[in-house]
Formats: C-alpha cells, structure tokens, sequence
C-alpha cells in the first residue's frame, strides 16, 4: 500500500518477497538508483517510489520490463552502476594516493628526528653543559 510518502523498506520486502539482508545490500550499492530518505518515528527511513519497487521487483525476481526496452533499461542501468564504480574506485585510489604522501611526510619526519636524536646523544657533558645541544 502506498502512502504518499512512499512505500517503507517492510512494504517493499512483503511486496516483493525478499529478505532485509538482500534490500539492504542493494540499497548500499545503490543498485536502485537514488531512494529517499525521510525523518521517520526512529530517525531516517528509506521512502520507495512505484518505480523503485518496479526496479527492486525485477531485480529480485531477474525479471527485465520485456521487449526491446527491457534491454536498454538494462544497459542503461548498467552503464550508471559502471560510472558510480569508477567515481568510487577513483575516490579510493585519491585516498590511497594521500596515505602514501602523507607516510612519505611521516617518514622523511621520522628519519630527520632520528638524526637529531643521535647527534644529541654523540654530545659529551661539557658540550651540553656549554649550551651545544641547542645548535644540534
């Protein structure tokens, strides 16, 4: 029954017939497309559209809309999974990139405090008594 708010993840599920594990797996993919998200009684709530139960009914079911449509529907489909892959992909990889400089930094920090430290430590008494340390 929907609302005009939308169906609820329990609607879709006892539509559809498929379990919470299984919507919820596509729904963190983003299989569906863009789903609302409403301020619901236990915080926010995923709202379906009629279209995004039909996309969830035909994906569970392996059922495409039929004809020659369902097959651009499919590929269309495919292409937005594909380009949010590779924004996601591209996103991870500027991380990994990031991490890597950021433990170049460390590094070169690490090395440049251990020479330092070293060269503190060769200093006699009378050299740090007479203020060497400073200059080290």
């Amino acid at each position: 029954m929907e609302t005009e708010r939308g169906y609820t993840i329990a609607e879709v599920r006892e539509q559809v017939g498929c379990s919470d594990s299984w919507l919820r797996k596509h729904l963190r993919r983003g299989t569906f497309g863009e789903i609302a998200k409403v301020q619901g009684s236990r915080g926010l709530e995923y709202r379906f559209t009629q279209e995004n139960l039909d996309a969830v009914a035909a994906l569970y079911t392996g059922s495409g809309t039929g004809g020659g449509g369902g097959v651009s529907t499919s590929r269309s489909e495919l292409t937005a999974l594909v380009v949010r892959a590779t924004a996601e992909a591209d996103k991870w990889q500027a991380i990994a990139q990031e991490r890597a400089e950021r433990l170049t930094r460390l590094e070169a920090q690490a090395d440049k405090d251990r020479q330092r430290i070293e060269a503190l430590l060769s200093l006699s008494w009378w050299q740090r008594l007479r203020g060497k340390h400073r200059d080290v």
